[in-house]
């Protein structure tokens, strides 16, 4: 039973003693005899609505003192003895203490709520200089690559003097290496620009089916590369939806790619669409991750905020996209 309908039954014996008192006032007069069924009936009620008061009264009685006495020792473990142990001997009763305890409780969840207030704005604000000081070190690296790569590029391009294969070898193995710097150093700087919030996607109206059949030769060479027969299966009438075609596209091929590259050579894989009005689903089976880069990372960065996921589990790598 609710404390509100013991509270109510306890408000019973004021009812009948009213109706008890106007009952005598009348029978009681001159000539006037009271019925013994009305004695009767006067004397169970108020003997029924004694007892439901009484057990009424110390039921609650019992569950406030109770909750007092926790309240109190919540207080003392919140709050300094000193404190505690003061506010105890100012209670003049129980829902004093109780009052007190939940004041106590209120004060330190507002207390800790504008903590975690303030821890979450000083996370966001060191994110976001982390993410400037990328941009910039990404940016002023750039900048220096440059000075190195064309140096390299005309030492390569324009022959001052001879240069036996071994030099011609080192010159260009030191190129390929410049231009792979560069393309970590520049998802880098677009992932410190998505972070930073300066580079916004776009809203293309794109076929999934169109997206994965441009980048489907590309996989295959790379597969074919690894002696890796690569089988697609792409379903053609996934409804077009709204997203930035050339990031989503460019994240999606350095993801494969990544797997493909990560994949023993020798197996047979097959690459998957499906989907309908609501998700698509790309899936590589079977598949492996490496080392995360930069490339990837931006990928993945630019998969979850067109809305996807990625999933991998039992040699299987997955891109959902809630369309």
């Amino acid at each position: 039973m609710k404390v509100i309908h013991r509270l109510h039954l306890a408000a019973l014996p004021s009812a009948v003693g009213v109706l008890t008192v106007a009952a005598l006032a009348y029978w009681g007069q001159y000539s006037r005899a009271i019925p013994e069924i009305f004695l009767i009936v006067a004397i169970v009620a108020t003997v029924a609505s004694f007892i439901i008061s009484w057990a009424n009264v110390r039921y609650v009685a019992r569950r406030v003192e109770r909750l007092a006495n926790s309240s109190g020792d919540s207080a003392a473990s919140a709050t300094s003895p000193n404190v505690a142990g003061a506010k105890k001997a100012n209670a003049s009763d129980e829902l004093d203490a109780i009052e007190g305890a939940v004041t106590n409780l209120s004060g330190a969840v507002r207390l800790a709520q504008d903590d975690h207030a303030r821890d979450l704005a000083r996370s966001e604000q060191r994110n976001r200089e982390q993410a400037q000081m990328l941009s910039a070190v990404s940016a002023t690296a750039l900048q220096r690559l440059d000075e190195v790569r064309l140096p390299i590029h005309i030492l390569l391009e324009n022959h001052f003097g001879d240069l036996n294969e071994n030099q011609e070898e080192m010159l260009g193995a030191a190129r390929v290496a410049a231009e792979s710097v560069e393309d970590e150093l520049a998802a880098m700087g677009e992932l410190a620009g998505l972070e930073l919030g300066t580079i916004t996607l776009r809203r293309d109206r794109v076929f999934p089916a169109d997206l994965l059949n441009a980048i489907l030769p590309t996989l295959r060479a790379h597969a074919s590369a690894k002696h890796i027969d690569l089988q697609s299966e792409i379903a053609p009438l996934i409804p077009a939806y709204h997203v930035d075609a050339a990031r989503l596209q460019r994240a999606m091929l350095v993801l494969l790619l990544d797997c493909i590259d990560a994949t023993n050579g020798g197996a047979q894989a097959s690459l998957a669409l499906s989907g309908d009005r609501s998700a698509i689903a790309i899936t590589l089976t079977p598949a492996a991750q490496s080392a995360p880069t930069a490339r990837t990372l931006l990928a993945r960065r630019v998969i979850e905020a067109t809305g996807g996921e990625i999933r991998e589990q039992q040699g299987t790598f997955a891109i959902h996209i809630r369309i």
